[in-house]
């Protein structure tokens, strides 16, 4: 049978139940190379049937693995043989489970989708990631740690990850600094981030931030982050939460001169959720004001575009770029 054209034994195989295709020894040596493995949990009716695709798996070349579940696992129950399999050679994972990152090596990764998994500590987060060694993309979805200490908030600064080009994180305990060299960032940045710190992004060229924050230095970081960006071409801002007023604002942007992102790179800017607070009025002003490639801003405001506040301070603000378009949705 397994001489059979791919498409009459894919047709075949269709019928049979999901462990069967992978037992049978006429088909599982040529079978398992065309297949593309991708399998809904209800085929398998307890872990021992997982166990039987995971072994017919051994020694192929695998490229790419997503292993999901419906509920969340505390414990990896084939976690010695997961790994033995795959870490070689997969180049894209996505995990949905708890990770001892002190035992996972994926020396050949270059794609990583984590989603509801869990780490021992912070230091397990950071030691799984660095074993990636190669790592190009990375998208993180409520990351959660097992044993929670104090001490794992504390700011720590972090080594970026050398090779990471893209980042997706969303309610997930990661450390801003370890993707601070990608080129494109969309993030969701809680009160969790240290807004005291501020990480340089040398190779951004695309940032998509909402801030899920009430800190009143959010402005000023997000400022001081255009500061170290010099290459900012887009840049995206939800504000969620209305950030609270402070004293300090006022001297938000006070830098030795433009940031060269504003100056000489940014073509597209887009501020969402605005609601008017002085901090925002600030920042936008600031931009459009000296931004001289600026191409398209967009204030998606919930304020009436005939409110004074709209009118007098972005549509009669000085603007440095002499194609702005302006629009406000």
């Amino acid at each position: 049978m397994a001489l059979l054209p791919n498409e009459l034994l894919s047709h075949l195989l269709s019928f049979m139940p999901t462990k069967d295709t992978y037992t049978m020894p006429p088909l599982s040596e040529d079978w398992i190379s065309k297949d593309p493995s991708d399998f809904e949990c209800g085929l398998f009716g307890k872990w021992g049937h997982v166990f039987i695709v995971l072994r017919a798996l051994a020694g192929k070349e695998i490229k790419e693995l997503v292993f999901s579940t419906p509920v969340r696992l505390h414990r990896c129950p084939f976690r010695k043989l997961f790994v033995d399999l795959i870490r070689m050679t997969l180049v894209d994972i996505r995990l949905d489970f708890e990770v001892n990152g002190a035992r996972l090596r994926f020396p050949a990764l270059k794609v990583l989708k984590l989603r509801n998994v869990g780490f021992r500590d912070r230091e397990n987060l950071i030691l799984f990631l660095r074993s990636c060694s190669i790592l190009e993309e990375v998208s993180a979805t409520s990351l959660w740690i097992v044993n929670y200490r104090v001490a794992d908030y504390a700011p720590v600064v972090e080594q970026p990850l050398p090779h990471l080009v893209s980042a997706h994180l969303d309610d997930c305990f990661l450390p801003v600094e370890l993707v601070s060299r990608v080129q494109t960032l969309t993030a969701r940045l809680d009160d969790g981030i240290n807004y005291n710190h501020i990480p340089g992004f040398a190779n951004l060229l695309h940032a998509d931030l909402i801030f899920d924050s009430s800190d009143h230095n959010l402005w000023n970081w997000m400022a001081r982050i255009m500061y170290y960006s010099p290459k900012l071409k887009r840049l995206k801002i939800d504000n969620v939460k209305t950030a609270k007023e402070s004293t300090l604002d006022g001297h938000i942007f006070n830098m030795p001169f433009v940031p060269e992102c504003i100056s000489s790179k940014l073509l597209y800017l887009q501020l969402r959720s605005f609601k008017g607070s002085q901090s925002e009025v600030r920042f936008v002003t600031y931009v459009l004001t000296h931004a001289l490639l600026l191409k398209t801003a967009t204030v998606q405001t919930f304020l009436d575009s005939d409110d004074p506040l709209v009118a007098t301070t972005f549509i009669g603000c000085p603007k440095g770029s002499t194609v702005l378009q302006l629009h406000f949705l």
